[in-house]
């Protein structure tokens, strides 16, 4: 009597596949970075207020990981709430945590690693959001008159930028040259800060020409150059009253490519107009654009993790296609050598199969997904307004445009009261809520929207 092979029963055959790929992805999960849970140090044992709690608890939840991204978050979320301190308390620490360097440790080495999620790693964020992590530093010592700082602040932003792999928008922030160049005025180096004025104006010029070929969609409208400025305002040293309005809501990453291994950008959309600038005495003028966070996100070049990331999917491609291909065949062959009863056949046939499934199972252990995480609430352009006002109580309203570009939209009201020789800072915010951020010792007051039709006079 012949030996026949018995086939596997159906519901362990079925089961194969998934016990293989789960095998694989137990034994490598060891390579994952484990990130501790807690707050970061410089977050510990503070007192918050009520509506930041939430927050806190999610940085502590998320741990390691993530604590750059829900400190970029609080901070914004502590500005729009008016607590200015722990604002720059959540901003300071995420700057540390930004400049710590993993190059030579145990974390870059196991980030290197291809069997796991982007995801899983220690978030620092891409250029375009550490530069806005600065940037939201750099403005909040501006208004503490703290120029020294603030310029270090905007020089840093100006290198976070710099890391993009694309040489040609390498340090290409226009707001950024600006605000330093400002700062180095207030610091006395006149020569130093045209200069820098000049790089700006040389940076705008071709962010105007550019600006309006980025489509919000593939076939919808191009953004409009008329919310741009002809050329930057020139900034006059007697100019007291600078006005930093944002616009819109941040971009969105987007995986892209068969396994989602590319980033990609999609606008948050907002950017429908100039806002309208109203000042007590003045006429109405305009805070056009002067740089975009889309801009800069979709402009930031290739990443070196891109091409790590798009060799992962060529191999997992590769490796899964042959596993299922040699499943296939050698499935195939164990049934032809059990129908004819060749025990060769169907020994190797199962061999064969083996040995695809195998390889399926370490594919699907490799994880070339992109990492998608954002600093959601970012705006999606910057605009700005300079003038020179004088020294006593002045209502501010800063009108948004409504959705479209027509009519009026969210409106940021405030009382302040600058000084003759000081440069007043004011940071207008759109999302979550219009908001004017002022020096406090500027600030009179947050005041009720005019009755409709109404002018400041």
């Amino acid at each position: 009597m012949r030996n026949r092979t018995r086939p596997l029963p159906p519901i362990f055959a079925g089961c194969l596949p998934g016990l293989l790929a789960s095998l694989f992805v137990v034994v490598l999960s060891g390579c994952a970075i484990r990130t501790t849970q807690g707050l970061p140090p410089g977050m510990q044992g503070i007192d918050v207020a009520p509506e930041f709690e939430a927050r806190i608890a999610r940085m502590s939840h998320e741990g390691e990981r993530n604590w750059v991204l829900n400190l970029q978050e609080l901070a914004v979320e502590a500005l729009a709430g008016g607590d200015r301190e722990l604002a720059k308390r959540a901003l300071d620490e995420a700057i540390l945590l930004i400049e710590v360097i993993y190059g030579d440790s145990e974390q870059a080495r196991r980030a290197r690693s291809a069997f796991y999620k982007e995801e899983s790693k220690i978030f620092k964020g891409d250029p375009y959001e550490r530069t806005m992590t600065y940037f939201y530093r750099g403005v909040l010592y501006m208004q503490e008159r703290v120029w020294d700082n603030a310029r270090a602040c905007f020089r840093s932003a100006s290198l976070m930028d710099s890391f993009a792999e694309d040489e040609q928008h390498r340090a290409d922030w226009a707001l950024i040259e600006y605000l330093t160049a400002i700062c180095e005025l207030r610091l006395g180096y006149a020569h130093t800060a045209r200069e820098v004025f000049d790089r700006a104006r040389s940076i705008y010029t071709d962010f105007a020409q550019r600006y309006d070929t980025l489509s919000p969609t593939n076939d919808g409208p191009r953004r409009s150059s008329l919310l741009l400025y002809r050329e930057l305002p020139e900034f006059d040293e007697r100019d007291n009253l600078l006005i930093l309005t944002q616009h819109g809501v941040a971009p969105r990453k987007v995986g892209v490519g068969r396994y989602g291994q590319f980033v990609g950008v999609e606008p948050g959309g907002g950017s429908d107009g100039a806002a309208r600038v109203r000042i007590t005495g003045r006429d109405a003028v305009y805070s056009r654009l002067v740089d975009s966070v889309y801009y800069q996100a979709v402009t930031r070049g290739g990443r070196e993790l891109d091409r790590i990331q798009g060799n992962q999917a060529i191999v997992r491609g590769a490796t899964e296609d042959t596993g299922v291909a040699a499943a296939h065949v050698g499935v195939w062959a164990v049934h032809t050598g059990m129908a004819t009863n060749n025990r060769d056949v169907a020994v190797g046939g199962a061999v064969l199969a083996l040995a695809g499934l195998l390889a399926y199972g370490t594919s699907t252990a490799i994880q070339p997904q992109a990492d998608l995480r954002t600093w959601g609430n970012l705006p999606d352009a910057l605009g700005m307004v300079r003038t020179r006002v004088p020294a006593a109580a002045l209502e501010v309203e800063v009108v948004y445009p409504g959705r479209g570009g027509r009519g009026d939209g969210p409106t940021a009201h405030a009382r302040i009261h600058p000084r003759d020789e000081d440069l007043c800072v004011l940071l207008v915010f759109e999302h979550p809520v219009p908001i004017i951020i002022a020096p406090p010792d500027v600030l009179l007051a947050h005041t009720a929207p005019a009755p409709a039709g109404a002018e400041l006079n």
